[in-house]
């Protein structure tokens, strides 16, 4: 009775094994809460080494101000064929309901910036990227020229739905700010490094003073040498 009870428990352990196996890996999202204006610039972040997005706040449109591009396999959810031929980025007004993003989705890779439309309010971008397990889904949020967040889902295939909670951080973005602030920022440096130069220039002058002065003192007090006249006088 003993090795048959035995051989229940082991039949019930391997049976309890496959179905965990066979369950699928529960879903994680993770992502970054941000604040990054890239109005006249622009700001990039990456879900994996060989996914990453670039927003760029640059165009000057009113009512569609944001564009993308990426790189490696990160790629937007678009509208094709027979809306937009070739196919265009879209987005999703984050106060119109639940908005959900997976392999039901086109999913369209940028190499040069392309145009959000309707990038103007708070709204939604529906995000993909393929690395070795599968393809991930994600979402980046954004108000006009102001990035809000951005996250995806760990778990190959699963669907996201926009704007859920995450944990993090994942890879902060990086800004690129545009050329007037970089002409600002040097006109900063240099206004914070004139009295230091200027406060050198006075110094200078007083130091050479000084050293002259000391020397002539030194001079003064240095018994200076006789001159010797001999005469030789002889008589006619």
């Amino acid at each position: 009775m003993k090795r048959l009870g035995l051989l229940h428990t082991l039949s019930l352990s391997a049976l309890a094994l496959c179905f965990a196996d066979a369950m699928p890996a529960s879903a994680a999202i993770i992502g970054n809460s941000v604040n990054i204006s890239f109005q006249g610039g622009s700001t990039s972040f990456s879900f994996a080494p060989n996914a990453s997005y670039t927003l760029f706040g640059t165009n000057g449109d009113l009512f569609n101000p944001v564009d993308v591009s990426t790189t490696g396999t990160a790629a937007v959810k678009s509208f094709g064929a027979p809306f937009f031929d070739p196919p265009q980025p879209t987005s999703e007004f984050a106060d119109r309901g639940t908005v959900v993003y997976g392999g039901g989705d086109l999913f369209v890779s940028y190499a040069t910036p392309a145009n959000i439309r309707f990038s103007l309010n708070d709204t939604f971008v529906g995000l993909a990227f393929t690395v070795a397990d599968g393809t991930h889904y994600g979402f980046v949020r954004f108000n006009g020229t102001t990035l809000l967040s951005y996250a995806y889902e760990t778990v190959a295939g699963q669907s996201i739905v926009a704007g859920s909670a995450f944990t993090g951080p994942i890879n902060p973005p990086t800004a690129v700010p545009e050329p007037a602030s970089i002409a600002l920022f040097g006109v900063g440096v240099a206004a914070w490094l004139w009295p230091v130069v200027a406060r050198l220039s006075d110094l200078r002058p007083i130091r050479i003073r000084h050293i002259t002065a000391r020397r002539a003192s030194r001079r003064a007090a240095s018994p200076q040498p006789k001159l010797l006249l001999k005469f030789n006088i002889s008589d006619p």
